[in-house]
């Protein structure tokens, strides 16, 4: 299990651009800073992330980091994190298959009972 240290984007920054002296035009073609942006949540799905800028975390984990605190820094992508909604509509997509399945199993065994034994179709999974 991994912990959520921190979220931030890193990039170089476009906006500084440099000023020619000789025609006072600004240009920022090559020049910038590089910027380390904290970010407060980590928000997969409305991902605003300025141009020139990628999204990293830092996770720890006791068990494989030494005991400095100090995590491994990643992009979302590189770990695979996904969201919550697409975690819940995967196990969904799995759980009606097997349901499906396990009430029509049920229903043809209850059935079988009752054309053997008769009585009703609680009969049959309550034994009465």
């Amino acid at each position: 299990m991994y912990e959520l240290q921190s979220i931030f984007l890193k990039g170089k920054s476009t906006t500084l651009g440099v000023v020619d002296t000789t025609t006072g035009s600004s240009s920022s073609g090559g020049g910038g800073i590089v910027d380390k942006i904290p970010l407060q949540t980590l928000d997969l799905t409305n991902q605003k992330i300025p141009p020139g800028y990628t999204l990293y975390i830092t996770l720890y984990s006791p068990m494989y980091h030494d005991d400095d605190g100090c995590g491994v820094i990643v992009t979302p992508q590189e770990v695979g994190i996904v969201t919550m909604k697409d975690e819940i509509a995967d196990s969904i997509m799995v759980a009606l298959p097997l349901l499906m399945f396990t009430l029509t199993l049920s229903s043809t065994f209850a059935s079988i009972y009752q054309e053997r034994y008769g009585g009703s179709f609680l009969d049959a999974f309550w034994g009465t």
